[in-house]
């Protein structure tokens, strides 16, 4: 994987929110253009890979979080339950897109 591809998805990971492109320009002094670009990679790297993240576009920022076709299928093996502030954040991106 491209060191600046790791960098990107070590910020999205850790952030645990929509990251904005210029605050991805600043960490890795890039443009905006090479920035896009990357993530814009990634994003097809995880589609052809079948993993279960991706990244979304929030308004023009970015944000690491699994794939809805996975979501069942973890809730139900790790009896997972959603904070309320989580299901808030959810409905909101969803409306968004």
């Amino acid at each position: 994987m491209d060191k600046n591809k790791g960098i990107i998805e070590a910020i999205l990971f850790a952030a645990g929110r929509d990251v904005k492109v210029s605050e991805l320009m600043s960490a890795l002094e890039l443009s905006s253009d090479e920035v896009i670009g990357l993530v814009e990679s990634m994003k097809q790297d995880y589609e052809k890979e079948d993993r279960g993240i991706q990244i979304i576009n929030v308004d023009g920022s970015y944000q690491l979080c699994t794939k809805q076709l996975y979501r069942r299928d973890y809730r139900q093996r790790l009896n997972f339950r959603y904070s309320t502030e989580f299901k808030r954040r959810y409905c909101i991106i969803g409306r968004r897109r």
